[in-house]
């Protein structure tokens, strides 16, 4: 959320609960009017159209955990290709191996973002 549209949501906000006039309310608080009625404007789409979250667009960060030393006994196979791990804020854990099914994964991810 950006500075400015808090900035102005919070006037939006203030503006509701005193009951005065959006004119009366901008003059008071040295606000544009216009301004003030684009911003009333986009409080109110936003309240009847909240946007979804997240959206597939976000980026989450991602940590790199350092290589754990290979249990004694593991083939070439495991060692050469460790595979990925992947861990999510809430706590599921994901773990994938050379030749994973990437639908399965597609399928599983699908679910766990509706959730």
């Amino acid at each position: 959320m950006s500075s400015k549209r808090d900035f102005w949501f919070r006037h939006i906000e203030a503006w509701h609960k005193s009951r005065l006039a959006q004119v009366e309310y901008a003059r008071k608080h040295d606000l544009s009017i216009k301004s003030f009625g684009y911003y009333r404007r986009r409080y109110f789409q936003e309240l009847e159209n909240p946007s979804p979250q997240p959206s597939k667009t976000n980026l989450l960060p991602v940590t790199i955990l350092p290589e754990e030393k290979r249990e004694a006994g593991a083939t070439t196979t495991e060692t050469n290709n460790p595979g990925i791990t992947v861990t999510s804020p809430g706590g599921f854990r994901i773990e994938l191996t050379a030749g994973f099914d990437p639908q399965a994964l597609k399928q599983v991810l699908k679910i766990l973002e509706v959730a």
